[in-house]
């Protein structure tokens, strides 16, 4: 190690740190992740932590010295016992520690040892979730799909061939094995061999040293499966989420499980977990689409994907030749378009069986395909899908279907061939015995009926095929009386979007009369803007809404006052709600008189306060609170809550004190809480409990609480500092005094700020419970992650008068600094310096600089003394930092520091891989004067610049240019860029052509002039165009020509806008334009955003090429996506404006199926027309009302 150097300073104040301290080493935390070994190793630490840490020899003869302890561990074991990550193998050892460790901390030693005993049985039988990977050995079990042609007797698979996804997959799965929590989310059609590229990915964990587990959620939901397992998700953990959006779609538990798994991924203790999801790409955009509460499931995902194709490139395909798999081989020889894993899972077949199939059996099958898309879960029952199918018959084909039809229907869903899967898959309802009924989640059909799935083949075929169709009314009908509340949700919103309000409105009724209270803010509003009005939807929802789940009630009653609607009916709800719902949940109890009182109360105080007039002497506590809440303390709140969350108790708590007439209710809510009090763990929620008590009244329950002086272990300092402050407020002196002796004694040493804001409480008004905390030194025990908290802690250690313990804490954060890159140095600078640490604050200053942290030259205190440590310490490989810090030390006067710099070897060891960077460094040196290293570095920068990059021989040529650089303009061009540059890129092309022109470069000009005429690809029509305006402009008219009629033959024309640009060129330029608009443009384009077409419609119309903007036209009309509202708005107004008013017609019509129907209402004009929506077949519905639905 360099003497002077960061590391090496850090190392001597660590070596004084060691040096200045007991010899003895602390046995560090141990990581566990979460469970009974979590809590049962922190238990033991934290005792530990209590005892002063003493050193393992000292703890091995307190156990030796006492004879009513079983167990005798050694100094390895006892070091197992406090830090190892596993569970203790001898019980009789661990409780050993434990007694020793609580006698010589204070802790009870009774109630410790029957914890520790309790928490080590329930480690020790702990099962982890999932299975051993080594016994998952069925593919199928994992839902990969079988093969054509075998015989389902066993798990075989076609030989596997690795492409492009497998190995990004591999790499992920490899890191994952190193240890980092991972996730990859193969995102791709139906039948592309997601599942299986997860399978194959499982080889690369089934060797590692340390096993791994497989985790696969699926009962009774796999999302309710997940939530109700997760907390048990330890290291080396596969979750198997295949079909993703079974796990992650539902906005709830969805949610909550995406938020339980970004948790894990955060939680180091459990890593390494690997996720691999599978998903479809609607599933993907859907996801990642949503910005309400399934913003959890997007950024779970955001960054993870992995796309995988629908066709095996050429290479793959050759791979594929050689795999001896006779299955393969017939794939390769048959599989359309090199679809190869679809041909392998029957999909080819599939599509033929669907097209072939007799009316009545496609009939079905587009019920069943309508039914997923949109919002019927996976499980259909087959009662729903014979109601609908006959709406998709015509009259004649109705009329010849017999009496069997549905029968002879399955039968062809159903046929069998070689393993192929059939088109509708019956589900087995075994699963269902033995369960109670939800009412939330039940269905209308009985548990034994008929219910199939979709292949799933067919059902992305659906998707994109009927994305044009709107289901006819059997389909709705049939959805009506048979889809589930989840699904009446989710259909009633695709059948708003599309413009069936009065289906619309009967999905809502129908969803929350099953429960589901969040679908009435949907009922209410759609049936306003059909109605006009929101009654008499209004009262019915207030009448008849299931008052069951108090929850979604107090959630119902918070949104109907926001809302604004009829208060009459509110009340009419509230009435029915403070009357019959359970009082169990403190939480929705919480939420009920909080809705109450803003729909009453808070309007009288806020009209009182507002007013002149208002009374002096008025409180809150003298308003009248309403019927409701009266109603709600009459038949007890405090008796009936749960008590079990103390955050959602003392919200409750909170939420009472003012009200009048809940003085009743208060106390006895008090007298409850405080015999709950043990049971309670979170530092922060007890503390806000235990204060809160306080406003209400109940000092005297918390004083009884704090004169157990074991609780102040409970508590964090923080906490702890929170009580002593309010209960001294209170005037209990001698309790806060007593509560502050027990605090100093036993509270954790951990949270640098918890310890200063303890420090600072202690030290106004309790000496000598502060000496007991300083006696512990607190400064060789606390962490020092936090920066700021360690500024803080070393002012309170200041003017509390410890010197020493500043010292050590000072030595303590200087020695570890490198783990603090890019945190604010500034407060714990000014602390060190108020402490007189200035040995301290250069390693801190060093390692600011070695981590090229400028931000303290920008400071006017810190300056001065920071640029000697820039120039020595800086890392010289960046020039973008390098360039600032030149600028900021020339500002600064500090212009010898830059010379440093130059010493220190900074024109051999910056990277030239940012030639701007480069360049702006070069013209820094000089504007500080230091000439001699900015030619040097130039120098070098044209001897090693990359000469077949046009952009960065262009952007050094320039440079020098401006610079006025004869010399090296000469040198670099005497390495001819001209003739070795790529051509690849024709924007970066055209830019070095300009500057060879400005440094007047004639022969290197007309050298690539020369190469561009003959050899430039025309890849891209913008740059294409670009460059043949420029060379027009040079007057090399015959190059300009020949450029531009190789690229009307040859430039790719999909860009729409780079193909308006090329059109636009050629006919600016007079060049001829009919061989590019005979390779037919209007169909080569890819449908992209609707902006993108503005410029082709009008280009086509100005070169007089009519036919192929109608051709253009009637492609946009069917062809262009429908994701983009605002875009299509302003594509329609050019269509019409430039004749193509049947295209914006087609267009147009298109919208409602797409669920854009408001948009449609607004474009053909029709608000009255269609005030109450439409019919399937596209006809205004006839005015319906409330009275109409069922």
């Amino acid at each position: 190690m360099t003497p002077g150097t960061p590391e090496a300073m850090i190392d001597a104040m660590k070596s004084d740190e060691r040096s200045g301290r007991d010899s003895r080493a602390a046995v560090p935390r141990p990581v566990v992740p979460p469970g009974a070994l979590r809590q049962l190793k922190k238990l033991i630490y934290e005792v530990y932590v209590a005892a002063g840490m003493p050193s393992l020899d000292r703890i091995r003869a307190w156990i030796t010295a006492r004879d009513d302890l079983p167990g005798a561990p050694g100094r390895d074991t006892i070091r197992r016992v406090i830090g190892d990550p596993t569970v203790p193998p001898s019980q009789v050892n661990m409780v050993a520690v434990a007694a020793v460790l609580a006698w010589e901390g204070g802790w009870d030693e009774d109630n410790l040892i029957g914890r520790v005993r309790d928490l080590w049985v329930r480690a020790s039988t702990a099962e982890p979730v999932g299975r051993p990977l080594e016994v998952v050995t069925d593919p199928f079990g994992l839902e990969v799909h079988r093969c054509i042609g075998l015989s389902g007797d066993g798990p075989t698979l076609p030989a596997y061939v690795p492409r492009d996804h497998d190995r990004r997959l591999r790499g992920i799965v490899a890191d994952a094995a190193a240890g980092n929590s991972r996730m990859a989310v193969l995102v791709g059609g139906s039948l592309t061999g997601k599942t299986r590229a997860c399978w194959e990915a499982l080889t690369l964990l089934r060797d590692e040293s340390q096993p791994w587990r497989l985790w696969h959620p699926i009962y009774p939901t796999r999302a309710d499966a997940a939530l109700a397992d997760l907390v048990d998700l330890g290291p080396r953990t596969v979750v198997w989420l295949n079909e993703a959006q079974l796990y992650l779609a539902d906005p709830v538990s969805g949610r909550e499980l995406s938020a339980g798994l970004r948790e894990a991924f955060r939680d180091g203790s459990r890593a390494p977990i690997l996720v691999l999801a599978t998903l479809w790409p609607h599933q993907w955009d859907a996801l990642i689409a949503r910005d309400d509460s399934g913003g959890e499931a997007r950024d779970l995902l955001l960054g993870h994907s992995i796309p995988v194709p629908d066709s095996f490139t050429d290479t793959d395909l050759d791979a594929l030749a050689s795999s001896g798999d006779p299955r393969l081989a017939e794939a390769a020889s048959h599989a359309p378009d090199g679809q190869i894993t679809q041909y392998l899972g029957g999909g080819p077949f599939l599509l033929d069986r669907y097209h072939q199939a007799p009316p009545a059996t496609r009939a079905l099958i587009h019920a069943a395909m309508d039914s997923r898309r949109l919002g019927c879960g996976p499980h259909l029952p087959l009662a729903l899908l014979a109601d609908a199918a006959p709406g998709y018959l015509t009259e004649t084909q109705w009329e010849q279907t017999g009496e069997d039809w549905l029968a002879r229907a399955l039968d062809h869903t159903a046929i069998p061939s070689d393993g192929l899967p059939s088109i509708l898959v019956p589900i087995s309802n075994t699963t269902r015995r033995n369960r109670r009924k939800s009412r939330a989640g039940a269905a209308s059909e009985p548990a034994t009926a008929a219910v199939y799935r979709l292949a799933d083949y067919l059902e992305q075929h659906g998707i994109r095929a009927r994305a044009g169709e709107i289901p006819p009314v059997d389909f709705w009908v049939s959805c009506v009386s048979h889809a589930s509340p989840v699904e009446q949700r989710a259909l009633g919103k695709a059948a708003w979007d599309r413009g069936l309000y009065r289906d619309a409105t009967q999905f809502c009724k129908n969803a929350v009369a099953s429960g589901d209270l969040s679908t009435v803010s949907s009922l209410l509003f759609n049936y306003y803007d059909s109605q006009g009005t929101v009654s008499p939807a209004d009262a019915w929802a207030a009448a008849n809404v299931p008052l069951d789940d108090t929850a979604a009630v107090a959630d119902l009653m918070s949104w109907w006052v926001s809302a604004g609607f009829d208060r009459e009916q509110f009340t009419r709800l509230a009435r029915r709600a403070v009357e019959e719902c359970s009082l169990e949940d403190p939480k929705a109890v919480t939420e009920m008189l909080r809705a109450l009182w803003k729909a009453g109360p808070e309007e009288t105080v806020s009209a009182l306060f507002a007013s002149d007039r208002a009374p002096d002497g008025v409180n809150i506590s003298d308003i009248d609170p309403g019927d409701g809440i009266t109603v709600l303390l009459t038949r007890g709140i405090a008796e009936f809550v749960n008590l079990d969350s103390p955050r959602d108790v003392s919200d409750l708590l909170f939420e009472l004190i003012g009200i009048r007439g809940a003085q009743e209710q208060i106390e006895i809510l008090l007298g409850r809480v405080t015999e709950t009090l043990p049971r309670y763990s979170d530092s922060h929620e007890l503390g806000t409990l235990l204060i809160r008590m306080c406003i209400a009244g109940g000092v005297e329950h918390v004083l009884g609480w704090m004169a157990d002086g074991r609780n102040a272990d409970v508590l964090d300092p923080n906490e702890a500092t929170r009580l002593l402050q309010k209960v001294a407020e209170a005037g209990h002196d001698e309790m806060a005094a007593a509560w502050a002796a027990h605090v100093a004694a036993g509270t954790k040493l951990i949270a640098s700020v918890h310890i200063a804001k303890l420090i600072n409480a202690l030290h106004a008004r309790y000496p000598d419970a502060l000496a007991v905390l300083l006696a512990r030194k607190p400064a060789e025990q606390v962490s020092t992650d936090d920066l700021d908290g360690v500024a803080k802690l070393l002012d309170g250690l200041r003017e509390a008068g410890a010197v020493d313990q500043v010292r050590i804490l000072a030595d303590r954060v200087a020695a570890t600094i490198s783990n603090h890159e890019g945190r604010d140095p500034l407060p714990l600078l000014e602390s060190l310096e108020r402490a007189g640490a200035e040995e301290q604050m250069t390693p801190v200053l060093a390692h600011l600089a070695a981590c090229s942290d400028l931000r303290l030259l920008s400071s006017e205190r810190w300056a001065a003394r920071q640029a000697p440590l820039m120039s020595e310490y800086f890392p010289l490989g960046n020039s973008a930092h390098l360039r600032r810090l030149v600028r900021s030390l020339d500002h600064r006067g500090e212009r010898e520091c830059i010379g440093v710099l130059a010493d220190r070897g900074l024109v051999a060891e910056v990277s030239l891989t940012h030639t701007q960077g480069v360049t702006d460094l070069i013209g820094e040196l000089v504007n500080a004067g230091y000439q001699e290293p900015a030619a040097q570095l130039t120098a070098r920068l044209v001897a090693e610049t990359v000469i077949d990059n046009p952009g960065t021989v262009a952007a050094v040529l320039r440079h020098l240019w401006e610079s006025g650089a004869s010399g090296p303009i000469a040198s670099l061009l005497a390495r001819d860029p001209a003739s070795h540059t790529a051509l690849d890129d024709l924007y970066k092309v055209s830019s070095l052509l300009d500057v060879l022109v400005e440094v007047e470069a004639e022969d290197q000009v007309a050298e690539l002039i020369a190469r561009i005429a003959a050899d430039a690809p025309p890849l891209s029509p913008g740059a294409v165009a670009h460059l043949i305006d420029r060379l027009r402009s040079l007057g090399v008219i015959e190059e300009a020509k020949t450029l531009a009629l190789r690229s009307s033959k040859l430039a790719p024309l999909g860009d729409p806008v780079e193909t308006a640009a090329l059109i636009s060129c050629l006919r600016e330029s007079g060049e001829p334009i009919a061989p590019l608009l005979e390779r037919d443009p209007a169909s080569a384009v890819e449908m992209r955003h609707p902006d993108s077409f503005h410029p082709l419609l009008h280009k086509l119309r100005a070169a007089g090429a009519d036919e192929q903007l109608r051709s253009l036209a009637a492609r946009i009309a069917e062809s262009i996506p429908l994701d983009y509202p605002k875009g299509l708005d302003r594509l329609l107004d050019t269509l019409q404006s430039l004749g193509a008013g049947e295209a914006a017609t087609k267009l147009v019509d298109r919208l409602p199926a797409a669920g854009l129907f408001s948009f449609y209402r607004y474009r053909v004009g029709g608000q009255a027309r269609f005030r109450f929506g439409r019919e399937p077949d596209g006809c205004p519905a006839t005015p319906w009302n409330w009275d109409d639905l069922d």
